[in-house]
């Protein structure tokens, strides 16, 4: 039998294991809820390193992306001055004369361009348009530069002592370049039949000819509606008093040329019945 001592010593002990134990739980306890916030924190801390690297991988990326676009239209720019630095070294080498050509009528809009705008500069630039080609499309050019010059008031002050005023300078340019154009032109058609005379008279053989069959396809349009019959009576009287009355070539255009048979035969006929003897045609 377990004496009264015996069993308060093992009591004490007992409470002593019990105090052991709850200590080392509580520790346990503590130690694991430290270690479930230092986890939490490490989560944290991961995730938003984590999405800083996510934010800057795709930033870097986009640039990437970005500069692979840059490096291709680059590329591709290149690969354009490329082909057109062979383009023209091809024409240097092969065409030289369509280059210059090229070149040349760049020129003319640039002085077209600056009649616009300085309609009295025509006394500067005469010459050079009297004496190249000048392509169709730049007719609206000379036209606009003429309206501008009207507006200032400045068409009949002189240009020079043989063309006369500037006026009959941006029609002997009309007349030479753009005849077809102008014939076709309800504003300035009216103007270009008084001046045919000082015109045709002004022109060398090529340019007449030119001329001459710019007008031919005028009275051959169809769409066209005006006095056929009047323009080509001026023509003809304005060429009957000029250097190339007897001239064969351009008799033949104004009899091969136009579409409308009965227009060149009614004009000779009205002339004839003013008394006019039409060297050109034998009358």
């Amino acid at each position: 039998m377990i004496s009264p001592d015996s069993l308060q010593y093992l009591s004490d002990n007992l409470r002593t294991v019990i105090d052991i134990v709850e200590l080392s739980n509580s520790t346990i306890s503590n130690q694991i809820s430290a270690s479930s916030h230092f986890l939490s924190v490490v989560v944290v801390v991961v995730t938003i390193v984590g999405l800083l690297i996510g934010v800057y991988v795709t930033n870097t990326f986009n640039k990437v992306i970005t500069i692979k676009q840059e490096s291709d239209q680059i590329l591709s720019k290149m690969s354009n001055i490329k082909a057109d630095i062979d383009a023209v070294n091809k024409q240097i080498n092969c065409d030289l004369e369509g280059l210059y050509q090229r070149l040349r009528n760049e020129e003319t809009k640039n002085i077209l361009d600056r009649l616009v705008e300085v309609p009295l500069d025509l006394c500067n630039t005469y010459m050079i348009l009297l004496s190249r080609d000048i392509e169709e499309c730049n007719f609206s050019r000379l036209k606009e530069a003429y309206h501008n010059l009207c507006d200032s008031g400045q068409e009949n002050e002189i240009l020079n002592p043989i063309t006369g005023t500037y006026k009959d300078g941006y029609f002997l340019l009309l007349f030479q370049h753009f005849t077809y154009n102008t014939i076709l032109d309800n504003e300035l058609r009216d103007t270009l039949i008084e001046k045919f005379g000082g015109c045709i008279n002004c022109a060398f053989k090529r340019d007449i000819v030119k001329s001459t069959k710019d007008l031919c396809r005028a009275l051959s349009d169809t769409k066209a509606v005006f006095d056929k019959t009047h323009v080509l009576t001026a023509y003809l009287k304005s060429l009957n008093s000029s250097k190339y009355k007897e001239d064969k070539d351009l008799k033949n255009i104004l009899e091969t040329e136009i579409n409308d048979i009965t227009i060149l035969p009614s004009a000779i006929e009205y002339l004839q019945g003013k008394g006019y003897q039409l060297i050109m045609f034998n009358l």
